[in-house]
């Protein structure tokens, strides 16, 4: 089994944050209507729920996402590859690296990140085990 760093090392390019907002994730036939539960400027974790994972949802497979800006309502679209699927009791998470980011979208991942940045830093760490 494969072993992550040690506590406390980063290995993301980017720092993520938590954001909640609806995500559209478009497949010629059929698309898929859930939830991005974090947010980096290189990428995003997708939360399907308890949703089955449609088979074309796979890792190193490009997805086309519209994410829905959360305070301004606006729609970020970008190309994430999948790089993780986790599937356990609590339901099903997809991670993506964004991919070929053109201007329009890398400034509304900007915003995106920067909102969840503020949201955090507004609400402070989590407090510590007794």
């Amino acid at each position: 089994m494969e072993q992550g760093p040690p506590s406390g090392i980063e290995r993301r390019r980017h720092p993520r944050f938590d954001v909640l907002a609806q995500v559209r994730v478009k497949q010629s036939q059929s698309d898929l209507v859930t939830e991005l539960d974090n947010v980096s400027l290189s990428g995003a974790r997708l939360h399907l729920g308890k949703l089955r994972r449609p088979g074309w949802i796979a890792v190193d497979r490009v997805i086309e996402i519209t994410i829905v800006h959360p305070v301004d309502l606006e729609n970020i679209d970008v190309q994430g590859r999948v790089v993780r699927v986790e599937e356990d009791a609590q339901g099903t998470r997809v991670a993506v690296c964004f991919t070929d980011l053109d201007d329009r979208a890398q400034q509304g991942i900007a915003r995106l990140v920067e909102s969840a940045r503020s949201a955090f830093e507004r609400r402070g760490p989590p407090p510590l085990p007794r």
